[in-house]
């Protein structure tokens, strides 16, 4: 399951350096880790069309924004769930997911295991 998450975050970062479009997308979504991050806002701030965006960040990475997103925070509450101060909820609070059951939802999609439970074996 870690070798498994390790190769997404490598393949994320591999694409962070193939296309200047995704550095941005990326560091846009880093920069807003903690509220809920839209295609629209991406592309406001991006002075992106949201169909430009959206198509060329697929192509060039072949997933969705709306995947990336997700996985580029689930790679982020990864990293907290080491801190056992820091409860499921209050990560994904942090986060900007509505509530625990969505943060839930997506760490299970993501990481095929629930959030306690990678914190267990961690």
């Amino acid at each position: 399951m870690i070798r498994t998450f390790t190769s997404r975050i490598g393949n994320l970062k591999k694409h962070t350096d193939d296309s200047r479009l995704v550095r941005a997308v990326y560091r846009y979504v880093t920069e807003h880790i903690s509220e809920p991050v839209r295609t629209e806002e991406i592309a406001k701030a991006l002075y992106l069309s949201r169909s430009y965006l959206s198509s060329s960040f697929r192509r060039q990475t072949g997933m969705t924004l709306s995947e990336y997103i997700h996985r580029v925070k689930i790679g982020r509450a990864a990293e907290l769930l080491r801190d056992p101060e820091k409860s499921v909820a209050q990560i994904g609070d942090y986060l900007g997911y509505s509530s625990p059951s969505h943060f839930d939802r997506m760490f299970r999609k993501i990481m095929n295991v629930s959030p306690l439970a990678y914190r267990r074996k961690d």
